[in-house]
This record gives structure tokens, sequence and C-alpha cells, in this order.
């Protein structure tokens, strides 16, 4: 049975990977009861930093108590099914927390266009220039720490139309990746992004609007969190509040892309 590395950690880390290096270590040392552990904890104590220190001296590895990969190699035939287990979890708790870490990273980008949204305009024109589509997709803008206002007062306002607002949400996004997806700023290409659904969206997802005019006059909308109504504070380029980039809900989205063609609802997940 495999048994996974979750990460590098020290005393004082906790989660259920410590507690299961820990029920590891006690099992290496089963003839002689080891003391000062809790076995029950997700602390990884003193006494457990100890007992580590003197397992990699035993075998060859540097003798303090951080757990690395290569400790992590020699103690995995300590491991029982319940340890395996608790590797596992604490690797799914530990890719969750950095998910929606990825999330708020991206709605916070997007946030920050609808701050300076005077700095933008609108356009379908496709290309990487100014004043045209994708100029926001391509802008060599870091979205934390560029003079905007110089920006734009040198290279042209920061144009964008609904689809290419989104990807470069996420180009302009720290650790955020679009991967294999092709990022042209057409909305149509948003399609191939992972169906989610209304139940399980997320902040960040996306929204995409179709209609028998289909591939034309599409539109999305990311969302950016579920408000006490049940609805959806929503962010875009365009649609209902026009241009530059604002905020509104994922009804009065709704109900304007019905009047206008597009009553199709294609929920999309966020590729983090």
């Amino acid at each position: 049975m495999t048994v996974p590395f979750v990460r590098q950690f020290t005393v004082g880390a906790t989660g259920t990977d410590c507690r299961a290096v820990k029920r590891a270590l006690a099992e290496v040392w089963a003839a002689t009861p080891v003391t000062g552990m809790d076995l029950t904890g997700d602390m990884f104590e003193e006494p457990a930093g100890d007992y580590l220190a003197t397992f990699k001296r035993d075998h060859g590895l540097l003798q303090d108590p951080v757990y690395t990969v290569e400790a992590h190699a020699a103690l995995s035939p300590f491991f029982d099914t319940l340890g395996i287990q608790l590797l596992k979890d604490e690797a799914a708790t530990l890719a969750l927390e950095a998910e929606d870490a990825l999330r708020a990273a991206f709605c916070a980008t997007a946030a920050r266009t609808i701050t300076l949204g005077r700095l933008f305009g609108y356009s379908e024109l496709i290309g990487a220039g100014p004043g045209e589509r994708d100029f926001f997709l391509t802008a060599p803008i870091d979205t934390t720490g560029t003079d905007w206002a110089a920006f734009v007062a040198s290279h042209g306002k920061l144009t964008s139309d609904c689809g290419s607002h989104y990807f470069a949400c996420g180009a302009h996004t720290a650790g955020f990746s679009w991967g294999s997806l092709n990022v042209d700023g057409n909305t149509a290409t948003l399609l191939s992004l992972p169906e989610t659904t209304a139940a399980d969206a997320k902040p960040g997802d996306g929204v995409i609007f179709t209609g028998p005019q289909f591939p034309g006059g599409q539109h999305i909308t990311g969302l950016y969190k579920k408000l006490p109504s049940g609805d959806w504070q929503t962010f875009n380029n365009g649609g209902p509040a026009g241009a530059p980039p604002s905020w509104s809900t994922l009804s009065a989205q709704t109900q304007w892309q019905a009047a206008n063609g597009a009553p199709v609802l294609n929920w999309r997940r966020l590729p983090v």
C-alpha cells in the first residue's frame, strides 16, 4: 500500500499527518513503549521530535526533529492502515486550504479591477494592444504593485470584454494558472472548463449564459460570494451593469441575459 508523503514539518506542527507519524514512531519502539507522545492528538510535541531525531540518526540521516521526505521513506513500513488514512486526510485538508486561498486571491484581483474601474474600457476587438479586448489579459502589470494610473497614462486604458476580463483575473493572480486552456479571451473557450453545479459552486467559479444564438452573444459572470439571500454577488465586465468592471448579482444577470436571448446558465469550475 502506498504511504503518501504529505509535507515537511517539525515540533509544534499540527495535523492528522503529525498523529500518523507519531503512531508510526511508536510502532518502531513497540517493544519499549514510548513516553511523552499523545498518540491520539494532532500536535507534534517535543518528545515526538526527540524520537524522530533518534530514528533519523539510526537510519543515517541528519539527527534533528524535522520530518523530511527521506525520514518518511525510512518510516513508511511502520504506518498501519489508520496511519495511512490520516496522511491522506491531511493531504486533502491542505489541498482544500490551498484551493480556497487561490480562489480568494483570484476574487481579490477581480475586486481590484472594480475598485480601479475608471482605468478600464470595454472592447470586443480581438488583439493584444491598447483598445483591444485582450489588452488587460496581456498587459505587463502586477495587480498589487503597479501604479495603474501611470500605466494607463503611458499605455492607454485596460480593455477587455467579459471573457477576457475573467481570463485576465486569473492571469494577474499570483500562483494561478489556466493550464492547457487556450486563454484567448473568447467566452466560448471557457465552456471547456470543468462543469460544476449551482449547489457545488464556489467563489471564483463562473456562470456562462448561452442561448439559441450561441456562439454569438454569450456572456460570463464570475461568482464572488454567496449572499444571505442565497443569491450570488458577481463580478464581470459588461452585462446589465455595463462597463467598466462592476459588481452585480446572479439574479440580475440571469434576468438581463434571459431578456437578451441567453437564458441558459452553464456553471463552470475555476481550475484550482
